[in-house]
């Protein structure tokens, strides 16, 4: 199998036949803009405040447990505190409230991603890529209640104006410099970002043909000496450099 065949393959295990491009700038630009206008109550106030003590305690290598004792919270809750990203965002949920979710400070991220995606599976990964602690089973059910807020919802109009299909078969072209459509190319910017992966592939496959074109030695040898961030390029450089060392010896 040559190189072009084991990147196409790994691609289909990695990204779905047909590729959401959604133009979410508005989208998010709402988020945002509903972030940066909300207004706090004195209670919420006082719970950025909390929350910001305890990060900073917390950074001075204090435990959860001193920590839990000396504001006399529960130490679970100081965890939960010190693992807050957004501040304002957590001080909005009251965590007695039955509708509070653990997945609530990560809510605007989490939005931002199911727009790009549309995927739960896709997004799950990113967010555990990010090393946040969550089940794929409660992340699904957050996004159908979010869904159901009316916060992701679009009429049928609405989507086939904001959305576009890319064939996966029409990115694969476009990493091996095969003809593809020009939709393709219109939206490759986005689909590298959506999946960053395709990036590696297309550079070390460029590289890897150049190389061997122009029979440089010296980089082709280099090339078989590098490690890479992807297990598939890493495992046809170790079969790659078994034969090269072969012929060499």
């Amino acid at each position: 199998m040559n190189l072009s065949e084991i990147i196409s393959k790994e691609i289909k295990n990695k990204i779905p036949m047909y590729i959401k491009i959604t133009n979410m700038q508005n989208e998010i630009t709402d988020v945002e803009a509903r972030d940066r206008t909300r207004e706090f109550t004195d209670m919420q106030k006082e719970k950025q405040k909390l929350i910001l003590e305890i990060k900073r305690e917390s950074a001075k290598g204090r435990s959860d447990r001193s920590i839990a004792k000396e504001y006399g919270i529960d130490r679970r809750t100081v965890a939960k505190y010190v693992n807050v990203t957004d501040i304002e965002d957590a001080s909005v949920y009251n965590t007695s409230n039955r509708n509070y979710s653990y997945l609530d400070p990560h809510k605007d991220e989490i939005i931002k991603l199911y727009l790009q995606t549309r995927n739960v599976s896709e997004v799950y990964r990113r967010l555990k890529e990010r090393e946040i602690i969550l089940t794929y089973s409660n992340l699904k059910h957050y996004i159908s209640k979010i869904e159901k807020s009316s916060m992701l919802k679009e009429d049928d109009k609405a989507k086939s104006q904001k959305s576009k299909k890319i064939s996966r078969s029409q990115v694969i072209k476009y990493l091996f410099n095969w003809k593809c459509n020009e939709e393709t190319k219109t939206y490759i910017k986005e689909i590298l970002e959506q999946y960053p992966v395709l990036k590696i592939y297309k550079s070390f496959y460029q590289r890897f043909k150049e190389y061997l074109i122009n029979l440089n030695i010296l980089c082709f040898i280099n090339l078989l000496s590098c490690s890479y961030e992807d297990s598939c390029i890493n495992k046809f450089i170790s079969s790659l450099k078994t034969d090269w060392e072969a012929v060499t010896d």
